[in-house]
């Protein structure tokens, strides 16, 4: 690890050059900074890194892929390659805050293996306030600091030890939505110490056309097995008082995806049958049809749903 590096900021990206500059603007030029952009497959036709105009006076190290297997993918490459104590992760379309390069001072040499900061919101292209950082915030502020071990599922906002991941071999899920839940919720469990901040060093915007505000009925399903695996683990390290009924989600399935993918979902259930978790009495009627599918259940588990050939 280089002595100089002390923070090593990780950006995936595709095609939204414009908003990626924004972002690079706005990141401290200092010599303990180590700033990588991994470009997940952009078109050719609207990003030109021959031509790019990089913020001067930055230090970025370009990664191009052509894989396109999506932000995980391109966050793991930025692991490999990052040598700072620290890892900083942001979203091409969003921005730091003039309070990071405090942050960057303060807690440099900070014993904790993740610090949570507060973050404010705005709207990508008019700047205007939103509520989409409210929840994130919010948790800083609960008296139980474990809940953020486990809900604060998000990648920015935060300082990660590089120890605490390369300790655990923590890495992203390289899965086309919600890559980051499983990441959080591991290195927090594992992070051996915590610490929160009042300074607010990163701003989450809201955007149109993000995979953060994708409700397709193509994207429901793998974010439901990925809330299904969070559950899994979460039963398998004791916290059964953080997992999170999946009636919700079963429901909207089926009401914007159709039949077939409620037959999906329902057959994902049967799968991680033993880490669900049922609360309200609306939510019987899941755990009838979960109870009648275990009965004709004629496979193994592990063999139930299969997308284009792949196991899952």
């Amino acid at each position: 690890m280089n002595d100089n590096i002390t923070f090593s900021v990780i950006i995936p990206h595709r095609n939204i050059p414009l908003l990626l500059r924004r972002c690079l603007a706005s990141i401290p030029q200092r010599p303990d900074v180590q700033v990588i952009v991994v470009d997940d497959g952009s078109d050719p036709g609207i990003v030109d890194f021959q031509r790019f105009p990089w913020p001067k006076g930055l230090c970025v190290e370009l990664l191009l892929t052509k894989k396109r297997k999506g932000a995980g993918y391109a966050r793991n490459l930025g692991i490999k390659r990052a040598r700072g104590k620290w890892l900083i992760f942001a979203d091409a379309d969003d921005y730091f805050t003039e309070g990071i390069n405090k942050a960057l001072d303060r807690y440099q040499d900070a014993q904790e293996e993740i610090l949570y900061f507060p973050v404010e919101s705005v709207d990508s292209d008019t700047l205007t306030p939103t509520d989409r950082g409210e929840y994130w915030s919010g948790l800083l502020n609960r008296q139980n600091r474990e809940d953020l071990r486990y809900l604060h599922v998000v990648p920015w906002g935060k300082f990660y030890k590089k120890a605490l991941i390369d300790r655990e071999k923590i890495l992203f899920d390289e899965v086309p939505f919600s890559n980051d839940m499983m990441f959080a919720t591991k290195a927090g469990h594992f992070a051996r110490g915590i610490g929160v901040s009042r300074e607010v060093i990163y701003c989450v915007t809201a955007r149109k056309g993000s995979l953060s505000f994708l409700r397709t009925a193509e994207s429901l399903l793998p974010r439901f097995e990925v809330y299904l695996r969070k559950n899994a683990c979460l039963k398998s390290v004791g916290k059964k008082e953080y997992i999170v009924p999946i009636a919700p989600t079963v429901l909207e399935i089926g009401k914007r995806a159709g039949i077939g993918s409620f037959c999906k979902a329902m057959r994902l259930v049967v799968h991680y049958r033993n880490n669900l978790f049922f609360h309200r009495r609306a939510n019987l009627f899941v755990a009838v049809l979960v109870h009648f599918l275990r009965l004709r259940e004629e496979k193994p588990p592990d063999k139930y749903v299969v997308y284009k050939g792949r196991r899952v």
